[in-house]
């Protein structure tokens, strides 16, 4: 991953309305997963490629202040695995 939005590590005073991850060439999704620090899961929609085909965007439900972690896996165009993990913050 070259970018993701939320930015890693960022603190926000505002719940961001989606999650964009974006890569150096496509990338086909096989998880993506969000949870609160305490470790509970939080329910995403299906991700879906946007324009271009190595952005992956996921709308988020309305989030509560607190630090969250965004795992993610997949496979690359050439098929070898991928994966990584990010972590925002949401403060009032």
């Amino acid at each position: 991953m070259v970018m993701s939005e939320p930015a890693d590590q960022a603190v926000l005073s505002t719940p961001p309305k989606q999650i964009t991850l974006t890569f150096p060439a496509p990338v086909r999704l096989t998880s993506l997963k969000l949870e609160t620090a305490a470790g509970d899961k939080i329910p995403l929609e299906n991700a879906q490629n946007i324009e271009p085909a190595s952005a992956i965007s996921v709308s988020l439900p309305i989030l509560e202040t607190g630090t969250y972690q965004v795992n993610w896996r997949g496979l690359a165009s050439d098929g070898h695995p991928t994966k990584g993990s990010f972590s925002f913050t949401i403060k009032p």
